[in-house]
């Protein structure tokens, strides 16, 4: 707060140094000195370091003193303007007084008549700065106050803890909510898919911010809105409209944007249109349509009312539920593989044969699958074991998925590992697999749409699984060899001088030149001009 800049605006030299050296600038606080020699040049300086205090002369060529402070007036100019004049352009240093200037000083300068002036002003400047600064205080703590108080009113209200309409009123209209009295409402709950444990609590955190981010800009003032984070890692959305398309393309461009700048995958439930009365049911009715997701799937705006005219699929006859069982254990006993697009229409019908749509008891009744077929495999290979030795770190890690892509798609992974490890020659399948694969990578290196997904469905098996073949038998990831390869085709390509950088980089797979250019140096410790220079 104390470092001051200041401005000396004269069109004579000897005047600008003569004031520079009578006043101890250090000892005042100033610690930028500034210099113009005309009005012009000023206003210059002054728009680009908005000092806090100026020293001008009246009589200047191209922009005169007064109007100099003329167009500072109508800038909002805050800081301190102190005239100089002489005895003869006294008449103009009063105009001057009138247009707001601080004081003046008069040529020739002498120091026990300035010293006190330029005391007085800076004096001023950090009376009222340290002003500025305790309102901005004040004004942060009231905003953080209000925040704290519209979460627990909202959650109160929502809650059903106030229930009475007058209550309410008064209750929103004291924390400036009171928008909420006059328009339908519509409840919109935001939850992250298949949020995995693997990110620690601070980056977790920074996600969900980064979603409360995201969802208040997308939003704007498209409707009136409040938002809060209910620490269950939902952000509850009470949107000012009842126009179900209006909110439709609202929730559509929040998972749009959140997958766009956050890189992740949301469902929002949507609850009924109410009035703040009907907010608690509302709110219930919004988080009952997220369960849906683990059927009907997440990345999407689950409206309440739609689901519910979709109710789970009735039980099928348990002896049709142990066909489908059986079939599965029959296939995974031959250790015969099969594509994952047919393995996942099987166990999606699995799963639709038990009615279930509540997350929870699809965990478990998944879960429990998948031991009893381990425990039956067993019976033929006692060596069998995936899920036995470790099974509260899968059932941990397995929880956490919550739409059904995500419970189907770690089910698979651990079905591929029960059938490896069921069959009696799994080092020769495996390396077969992993040699198969190598041998796609060599092949498709270059292509800037290779990906590890790719790749796994030519070897008929999932990426998970296939990133952990391509460590363990190569000890580098997927990424790394496909690097490798790049970098060294790379190096031979630019042998050639006829070939630009990004020709090299779009011939070995990149579409990005700078990205090729980080990654070469990387690995090489050049960028590709220097390598090319220096070979």
């Amino acid at each position: 707060m104390d470092s001051l800049v200041a401005l000396v605006i004269d069109d004579e030299t000897e005047s600008r140094e003569g004031l520079k050296q009578i006043i101890p600038w250090q000892q005042l606080g100033v610690h930028l000195t500034l210099e113009a020699g005309n009005g012009k040049e000023a206003l210059e300086t002054i728009l680009e370091y908005k000092p806090d205090l100026i020293f001008t002369d009246l009589m200047m060529p191209f922009l005169s003193g007064i109007e100099l402070m003329k167009e500072l007036h109508r800038l909002r100019y805050k800081g301190k303007i102190i005239v100089i004049t002489g005895y003869d352009d006294f008449q103009f240093a009063r105009e001057a007084l009138r247009l707001g200037a601080a004081d003046y000083i008069l040529k020739p300068f002498r120091t026990p008549e300035v010293l006190p002036i330029v005391s007085q002003c800076i004096e001023e400047i950090r009376l009222s700065r340290l002003g500025e600064l305790q309102l901005q205080q004040q004004q942060e703590k009231y905003t953080e106050a209000l925040g704290l108080l519209q979460q627990k009113i909202v959650k109160d209200i929502i809650t059903g803890s106030v229930r009475t309409g007058d209550k309410i009123q008064t209750k929103l209209e004291q924390v400036s909510l009171g928008w909420m009295l006059n328009h339908p409402l519509t409840v919109a709950s935001i939850e992250i898919d298949n949020l995995l444990g693997e990110s620690s609590a601070q980056e977790k955190e920074l996600l969900l911010f980064a979603i409360g981010n995201v969802t208040h800009d997308s939003i704007g003032n498209q409707v009136p809105f409040y938002m809060y984070y209910n620490h269950s890692d939902r952000w509850i959305l009470i949107l000012g409209s009842g126009s179900k398309s209006k909110v439709a393309d609202i929730a559509g461009k929040l998972i749009e944007n959140i997958g766009r700048y956050v890189k992740l995958a949301v469902t929002i439930g949507v609850g009924p249109v109410c009035r703040v009365e009907g907010l608690p049911k509302s709110y219930v009715a919004s988080m009952e349509a997220l369960e849906y997701k683990t059927i009907l799937g997440g990345n999407q705006v689950l409206f309440s009312e739609e689901v519910s005219l979709h109710p789970p699929t009735e039980d099928i006859h348990n002896s049709h539920n142990s066909d489908i069982e059986q079939e599965m254990l029959s296939i995974l006993k031959t250790g015969a593989l099969i594509e994952q697009a047919e393995l996942r229409a099987k166990l999606t019908r699995l799963v639709q044969s038990w009615g279930v749509h509540k997350k929870e008891t699809l965990h478990h009744r998944m879960f429990e699958w998948l031991l009893k077929l381990e425990r039956q495999l067993k019976a033929h290979n006692p060596n069998l074991n995936v899920i036995g030795s470790e099974t509260l770190k899968h059932w941990k890690t397995f929880s956490r998925f919550d739409t059904l892509d995500g419970i189907i798609h770690y089910s698979i992974t651990v079905l591929q590992q029960m059938t490896f490890q069921n069959h009696e020659e799994q080092k020769s399948q495996l390396g077969h697999i992993t040699r198969k694969a190598l041998q796609l990578i060599e092949e498709r290196f270059t292509d800037n749409e290779l990906t590890l997904s790719a790749v796994a469905d030519k070897v008929y098996v999932s990426s998970v699984w296939l990133s952990h073949l391509l460590k363990e038998k190569t000890g580098k990831t997927f990424l790394e060899i496909v690097t490798e390869l790049r970098i060294s085709l790379a190096k031979q390509l630019l042998q050639d001088v006829s070939l630009k950088a990004y020709e090299v980089a779009e011939r070995v797979g990149y579409k990005d030149t700078d990205y090729f250019t980080k990654q070469f140096k990387k690995h090489t410790g050049r960028t590709p001009s220097e390598y090319r220079s220096q070979t």
